[in-house]
């Protein structure tokens, strides 16, 4: 055994012993972070763990073992996780980290990433697979010690955007092409919305636009009768979608294409930041108001209007993959739209609305 109370003479002699290892016993060091951390021996083939708490000190002592480039194996057993930390309270040795990676299901290299951004999979590296990637391979882990071959990689198309392109072991470099292709999708469905924004706000009267007609003094606008009640509806508490943040007084993503710029932290949205804002003449005093909900609200209005209304709400739940029932009635139309989404390539499903109907309504736009 080995701990910081020994003497120096106790150390010595208990390094060197383990070093010999002229029986099975001494093969064996219980220790703690004192030798954990300080040994540099090419010849350590297992390190055990019990209850961890710190990350910053767990990759420490795992890297112990395998300095030879042999295979070797690190088991972790743990009967409690490490405390929570208040939030504010600093986490500079990493506990929530090793909370999460204790209860993680994914490549245990992953969750070493909080130390080291470069971290990579064990498919990605072409390594030993951890105890999570046997699992999800269903190899046996009592088997993974044996003298068995190891998996192939998975097969990917080399070309995301091409399904039936040649098939080639997956890499680093093919995964990060596939969540390029897949983040290409939402931009380009975000560079339409911009442009359908910037239409609308160059002509001035949100309304008119949505009729497509040209606004004069003497217009009528043709509003729903439940206008203010269809858009008291749409005041929804949103989970954000990870990879498209948006502005949630406007709806407006974040960042590029858009432009929207960030919210301030720890403060009140500064609405006169918001990019897209028109003049609403139907309020008395008239006031600038977010255009996506307000759009939303006159596209759905638009609809009851339509003389060929039954078959353009057909097609437009046709475009949305969702049923007709869903854009005739504002209720399942917002529970539509509250719908979590968590895929790279998609956007909020309130932004697919607006740019369905724009492309029935403006086709050769």
């Amino acid at each position: 055994m080995f701990h910081g109370q020994m003497s120096n003479k106790e150390k010595k002699d208990t390094d060197k012993q383990w070093k010999d290892a002229k029986s099975l016993q001494d093969q064996w060091m219980v220790c703690t972070l004192a030798y954990g951390q300080g040994i540099d021996y090419s010849s350590v083939r297992v390190t055990i763990h019990k209850d961890p708490w710190e990350l910053i000190n767990y990759v420490q002592e795992t890297g112990r073992s395998g300095r030879d480039r042999n295979v070797s194996t690190c088991y972790t057993f743990w009967s409690s996780l490490p405390p929570a930390l208040e939030p504010s309270n600093p986490d500079h040795i990493g506990c929530e980290e090793m909370r999460r990676l204790l209860q993680s299901s994914e490549c245990l290299r992953l969750g070493f990433a909080a130390l080291d951004r470069t971290s990579q999979s064990c498919v990605a590296l072409d390594g030993e697979l951890c105890s999570n990637c046997e699992k999800a391979a269903q190899i046996p882990f009592m088997f993974s010690i044996a003298d068995f071959p190891r998996l192939d990689k998975p097969l990917v198309p080399s070309d995301p955007s091409n399904p039936i392109s040649e098939l080639v072991p997956i890499t680093v470099q093919t995964h990060a092409a596939s969540l390029r292709a897949q983040k290409a999708v939402a931009e380009h469905q975000l560079v339409k919305l911009k442009h359908i924004l910037d239409s609308a706000q160059a002509h001035g009267c949100l309304d008119c636009w949505v009729y497509d007609q040209r606004h004069t003094a003497d217009v009528i606008h043709k509003r729903h009768w439940a206008f203010n009640s269809l858009q008291s509806q749409l005041r929804i508490y949103w989970d954000q979608n990870e990879n498209w943040p948006f502005c949630y007084h406007c709806w407006v993503p974040l960042g590029h294409p858009c432009n929207h710029p960030p919210p301030p932290t720890k403060s009140p949205i500064d609405r006169t930041q918001c990019p897209y804002q028109v003049h609403n003449s139907e309020f008395t005093p008239p006031k600038q108001v977010p255009i996506i909900p307000h759009l939303i609200v006159l596209i759905f209005a638009h609809m009851g209007n339509r003389p060929n209304k039954i078959t353009f709400e057909e097609a437009l739940a046709k475009k949305l993959g969702i049923m007709t029932y869903q854009v005739k009635r504002m209720p399942e139309l917002v529970k539509w739209f509250k719908e979590r989404v968590t895929e790279t390539q998609d956007v909020h499903h309130f932004i697919k609305y607006i740019i369905s109907w724009y492309n029935l309504t403006r086709p050769s736009h």
